[in-house]
């Protein structure tokens, strides 16, 4: 099981701390999702981590960054996907990403991406009357493995996104609107390793 985070379209305080805590307790990604921030805001941001550290970042959007940090790749949001079908169109980096919201459309392109975002899998959190509309378990057993799973995700319901056969989640409510981010990272890194185990059992 792997994990993402996603970060708040706001900046927040102790942002930065937080999101290398979940680096340092083996988060697989960090996805910056800011489609407001300016370029200049986001470097500034970026400067913040190492070299090393970069290599684990995806952009939502200013993805000359991408290039300049050597950051893992770019996102795409389904709109931009959408009206750019031919990946290459979008940007020099990397495109590591997309996101759905139907299983169909899901099957028919996730190939083209290293991952793909679906949902939501269960009621959003950071985005309140946004409700669950995907079945994971009935997406193609041979793709799974592409999935990350988004939406309501919680250390409560990430056994049964394991249990579905997908091995990605991205999180972002349940982190940036607890009362305390840096536990909630916590519990998230602990059920990881406590799937860990019973997957290598």
């Amino acid at each position: 099981m792997k994990l993402i985070l996603v970060t708040s379209e706001l900046s927040l305080m102790n942002e930065i701390p937080l999101i290398r805590e979940a680096l340092d307790k083996g988060f697989f990604r960090i996805h910056v999702k800011r489609a407001m921030m300016p370029g200049t805001e986001l470097v500034a941001m970026l400067s913040m981590f190492t070299k090393e550290e970069h290599q684990q970042f995806v952009v939502h959007s200013n993805y000359e960054v991408a290039e300049e940090f050597e950051l893992a790749g770019i996102h795409l949001p389904e709109w931009r996907r959408l009206k750019y079908p031919n990946v290459g169109q979008v940007s020099m980096a990397p495109v590591v990403s997309t996101s759905f919201h139907h299983v169909s459309e899901f099957e028919a392109s996730v190939s083209q991406y290293e991952y793909g975002f679906i949902g939501p899998v269960y009621d959003s959190i950071s985005k309140p009357g946004y409700k669950s509309n995907v079945d994971l378990r009935s997406i193609n057993p041979l793709l799974k493995k592409k999935c990350v799973a988004i939406g309501g995700i919680t250390v409560d319901n990430l056994s049964d996104v394991f249990n579905s056969g997908v091995s990605m989640a991205a999180v972002r409510g349940f982190v940036w609107d607890a009362k305390n981010p840096s536990d909630a990272i916590k519990k998230l890194a602990d059920k990881v390793q406590m799937l860990k185990r019973i997957e290598n059992e």
